[in-house]
């Protein structure tokens, strides 16, 4: 927010897309912005007009038309648009805001592989790089990085692949699976050993797992078996999660996330902050192959109350356990590092 109200680089971006005629995000997701909080610095202003102008809202037809211009394929109503809009709005919003203009090699750099012995050594080259490269509030933000290590069963070599990443994916159709087939493994990390609960902590688990593989060995020069396992190096200020079940996921399963998550086990450097708080969920109903009215749950930073956002319908959430935790199916979220690791 206070971002797109008062920092020169947005006004550049747009000054810069009027002069050369073209479309831009950034402009409508400012004039977004400056409507729904419409004192710059002034939180006292904002508090006041939650409390005496509770019925009124505004509706963003800018920013929906300027995107759909932009990108026709996101038009539709199709459910599995929302995380191809999220992904679209992320690398829009970086592309235009980002102070290094290379993005050819942001976004299409091949992944490196090395030797353990030089691990560390690539990975800080490779954030020392990511961090030259990705100048923008968006990378500031939203990103981290997460590796790929490869293990050689032959000749008992590691390989190491880095990757950027701005959001997980869980699939829970895999993940049930998986924690069936490992219960008694689960059962040592899992905060629910109920079979028809799914926790989130099941998800990071499912997502650091072992998995038997094949690869070209550069050593064996032979394809050969193999393993792999993904750590997350760092995780970001902001951390998305998507929720995906797919078509004959058993409705009665159920996910059970938390107001607070602790990533100490699974971030590999944690002076960068592995605590979090939510701050956001998107839901829909317990339809959610067939359901595509979505809604939203935030927490406000001036007043840090809990919202439920339904169109023009704005409701107080008097208790986040009872109206968010426990009683709605979340599709999307979002979760802010307190940079606090106790």
């Amino acid at each position: 927010m206070e971002f797109f109200k008062n920092n020169n680089r947005v006004l550049e971006v747009i000054e810069s897309c009027k002069n050369n005629n073209s479309l831009n995000l950034s402009s409508s997701f400012k004039y977004l912005i400056d409507n729904l909080w419409p004192s710059a610095n002034d939180f006292t202003k904002n508090k006041q007009i939650l409390n005496n102008d509770s019925n009124k809202y505004f509706c963003p037809y800018n920013i929906k038309d300027k995107i759909e211009n932009m990108n026709a394929l996101l038009n539709s109503r199709n459910i599995n648009t929302l995380k191809d809009l999220f992904i679209f709005i992320i690398l829009t919003l970086h592309e235009e805001l980002n102070k290094n203009m290379n993005l050819i090699s942001i976004f299409l750099e091949p992944n490196k592989k090395i030797d353990e012995k030089n691990e560390n050594i690539m990975r800080n080259n490779f954030l020392n790089n990511f961090k030259r490269e990705n100048l923008s509030l968006i990378s500031d933000i939203f990103y981290a990085m997460k590796e790929i290590i490869f293990y050689c069963n032959n000749c008992r070599t590691y390989r190491y692949n880095f990757k950027k990443y701005f959001y997980l994916d869980f699939h829970l159709n895999s993940i049930l699976k998986f924690k069936a087939q490992n219960q008694s493994s689960f059962k040592n990390f899992s905060l629910s050993n109920n079979d028809n609960v799914i926790t989130i902590y099941d998800c990071f688990n499912y997502e650091i797992k072992i998995t038997p593989t094949k690869i070209y060995c550069d050593v064996c020069q032979n394809p050969t078996s193999s393993s792999y396992k993904i750590i997350l190096s760092f995780a970001p200020e902001i951390l998305v999660i998507f929720i995906n079940r797919l078509e004959g996921f058993n409705p009665e399963i159920k996910f059970q996330f938390y107001e607070e998550l602790n990533l100490g086990k699974y971030i590999q450097i944690k002076e960068v902050g592995f605590c979090y708080k939510l701050i956001g969920v998107v839901a829909t109903h317990d339809n959610y192959i067939k359901e595509k009215h979505f809604f939203a749950f935030c927490k406000n930073p001036i007043d840090s109350k809990w919202y439920k956002y339904d169109d023009d319908k704005v409701s107080n959430i008097a208790n986040i356990n009872q109206e968010i935790l426990n009683n709605n199916i979340p599709y999307i979220l979002f979760y802010k590092n307190t940079k606090n690791n106790s």
